[in-house]
């Protein structure tokens, strides 16, 4: 395969439609009873499934984007580009439009909404929003990923910065954060992450800057498969092909199974190499070309939930399959607007001339 011809962007597409899917009876239920992830392996669900695939991909491509930056501003001009304009555009649809739709008042609370802009938090709950509706009634669910993701970013240049960004030294850290992400699946040790000595004084300031202990405990392992394999590519793609990746699959599911302290490390390891190895080896024909010269599914992943939880207020008698096939074309139709009105012109905006030369999908 070419380089240019790899199927990121229709794997992103999968993985973003994955959440809404995921999603849509977790809405209905305000648990996981009928989510179908979790209803078959009892450990993660097919929105943590999406989101660990999200980042791993991520990992490897930011990683990659990082040493292809001539210097560390250049590099943190482009992050900013590719996630905040999306970001701040979703953010303020989903509450000065769908907010008021819904009985919100954001007008009442600007100060706590502005904050939580800055720092890439999702909208706040206002007084009197979804009047009826109990499970999940948030404006826009799915917004919590997109500060973990930014702090990542902070975190791959810093290593960078650091000449830190090395083969052994991203390897041990990977496998520090695999380690720490196993104990995570306690409770216990949940609790201790959220609460940790001599910061509980200060959580509200903390959570914003750098969100929640067991969060990261969770997300950071599947960031930094991504960043290990990017760097051991070579090693890597020499040894994966259709066998190998396909009896990787085999093995994370296994470790998916019933098992919530081996699901999450055997889905961001050996899923996470299946996944790099359809990303970029696997001849998916017509398929592969779905979504590789733009990319929706960004926008498809920040609508998807404002969608959705408005057709399920409107409709509370719905089920989970017509929430399904009604929400999915919806996300679709406004990530393609945020990407051709939003994304793609504030990035040229931004970058001039250089997003010109970035090959597709390279600056993520």
């Amino acid at each position: 395969m070419k380089p240019k011809e790899n199927n990121i962007g229709f794997l992103r597409l999968i993985l973003a439609s994955f959440v809404i899917i995921g999603h849509a009876p977790e809405m209905l239920d305000g648990d996981r009873s009928r989510e179908p992830l979790t209803v078959i392996f009892h450990t993660v669900s097919l929105g943590e499934l999406a989101v660990d695939g999200f980042l791993v991909l991520s990992g490897y491509l930011i990683t990659q984007s990082f040493t292809r930056s001539p210097t560390i501003l250049d590099y943190a001009i482009k992050r900013f580009a590719r996630i905040f304009p999306g970001y701040i555009v979703a953010y303020a649809a989903s509450v000065f439009v769908l907010g008021p739709l819904v009985g919100a008042r954001p007008q009442d609370h600007l100060v706590p909404t502005l904050i939580n802009a800055i720092f890439l938090q999702p909208p706040i709950p206002y007084d009197g929003q979804f009047p009826g509706m109990s499970s999940y009634p948030f404006l826009n669910g799915s917004l919590w990923t997109i500060a973990y993701e930014a702090r990542f970013y902070v975190l791959i240049g810093i290593l960078g910065s650091c000449n830190l960004l090395t083969k052994k030294f991203v390897l041990g850290l990977t496998a520090l954060s695999l380690i720490v992400g196993i104990a995570n699946a306690n409770v216990a040790v949940q609790h201790f992450l959220n609460h940790p000595p001599l910061l509980w004084r200060f959580a509200g300031i903390y959570e914003l800057c750098f969100g929640y202990n067991s969060q990261t405990a969770r997300l950071l392992p599947s960031f930094l498969c991504g960043a290990t394999a990017f760097l051991w590519r070579d090693e890597l793609f020499r040894r994966l092909n259709r066998m190998s990746a396909g009896l990787c699959s085999l093995i994370a599911v296994g470790l998916m199974y019933r098992n919530p302290y081996l699901a999450m490390p055997g889905l961001v390891t050996f899923g996470g190499a299946a996944l790099l190895w359809l990303a970029w080896q696997a001849n998916l024909g017509a398929l592969g070309r779905i979504n590789r010269n733009w990319d929706i599914s960004y926008g498809c992943y920040l609508y998807g939930w404002p969608i959705g939880t408005y057709i399920r207020w409107q409709f509370p008698d719905i089920t989970p399959a017509i929430l399904i096939v009604m929400s999915l074309p919806l996300s679709f139709f406004f990530g393609a607007v945020s990407w051709w009105l939003v994304e793609q012109p504030a990035r040229r905006r931004i970058f001039g001339r250089l997003m010109k030369t970035q090959q597709p999908h390279m600056a993520l």
